[in-house]
């Protein structure tokens, strides 16, 4: 195990201990049995610094073994990638209920060459209330978040050619390195990838304020066609689209009250003085709650109807309001 990938956690715990799983695209562990293997090597742990072990004891993390032919190049894609995906899983927890669960670092470390590269996330996610707080996840949840990961994968147009990629700047080692998703032809994305865009934006700020005007950007990116009585037509949608769940008076008020509070923030106004911050983390964590049951609707049953075109998506919202 000279050639290793780690990736650690933040804000995550699970209920099991002492695991050590594979799930395919990695292995997810608590042990310290092999942190402790690896950072016996005075010079790994020289290059990563003290500090950085004590957060990879106390958290579950990530760790792949790398085929050590694989050229620096390769190897730095690669973790780029592998970092991408891990994100993807831990934050999609919230998919099962709300979180601040984030992936913390990513090692490229190769014992035999002495070497320790570090890759950092630049975005964290926080909960509905804009804090950063640990959240309990078993098993089954982690797996849970693994198969809807990957649907999301599937609906998503993300293709992007090696061309593409390899002009990408700031490549090199040290360098801050734009995502694959700044170079998406955003023409070609479809309706729920789009959705999921303004997810990343509303889960990655922790300002209430700019977090519901996001999340308003969700809804309206499903359930508009045009630019006419858009608040309305959202709410109203939304609220017999999710009948069976939520009831239909209370999710009409929430969205149009998360619509009032953007359009003052977007346009600098003041809010009102009822709207402190335990009343805006209120809000906050309604409509977090409405796009959760919404999007996992939308993922596990509905992808199809909403990758439709605007005439076919149209009648859809005719049929489910005056059925």
């Amino acid at each position: 195990m000279d050639n290793i990938f780690i990736c650690s956690t933040r804000y995550l715990k699970i209920k099991e201990q002492n695991f050590d799983i594979n799930l395919g695209f990695s292995n997810f562990s608590d042990k310290e049995t092999l942190l402790r293997n690896i950072f016996k090597n005075q010079n790994i742990l020289l290059q990563i610094g003290t500090n950085h072990l004590p957060p990879l004891e106390n958290t579950p993390y990530f760790y792949n073994i790398i085929d050590e032919k694989l050229s620096l190049e390769v190897r730095t894609r690669n973790s780029e990638k592998k970092l991408e995906l891990f994100q993807m899983v831990i934050s999609n927890l919230w998919f099962i209920k709300d979180c601040s669960c984030n992936t913390r670092e990513y090692l490229d470390i190769s014992i035999n060459k002495n070497f320790c590269v570090p890759r950092m996330r630049t975005i964290f996610f926080s909960n509905s209330k804009g804090q950063y707080i640990e959240q309990i996840f078993s098993f089954d949840d982690l797996l849970k978040s693994i198969d809807i990961t990957n649907k999301i994968i599937d609906i998503q147009n993300n293709e992007i050619s090696e061309e593409v990629i390899n002009k990408k700047p700031n490549q090199e080692i040290g360098n801050i390195t734009p995502g694959d998703n700044n170079f998406l032809h955003y023409y070609n994305t479809n309706r729920i990838q789009r959705a999921f865009n303004f997810l990343t934006l509303a889960r990655t700020n922790s300002n209430l304020p700019i977090k519901i005007s996001f999340y308003i950007g969700v809804l309206e990116t499903l359930f508009t066609l045009d630019s006419s009585e858009v608040t309305h037509k959202v709410s109203e949608r939304i609220s017999f689209y999710l009948e069976n769940t939520l009831d239909k008076l209370t999710t009409f008020k929430t969205i149009k009250e998360c619509y009032s509070i953007r359009s003052k923030f977007v346009h600098g106004q003041k809010l009102e003085k009822k709207y402190t911050y335990e009343k805006l983390a209120e809000t906050s964590s309604k409509i977090d709650n409405i796009v959760r049951i919404l999007l996992n609707k939308v993922i596990s049953e509905d992808s199809e109807i909403f990758l439709k075109n605007s005439t076919d998506l149209n009648t859809y919202f005719n049929e489910i309001i005056f059925k």
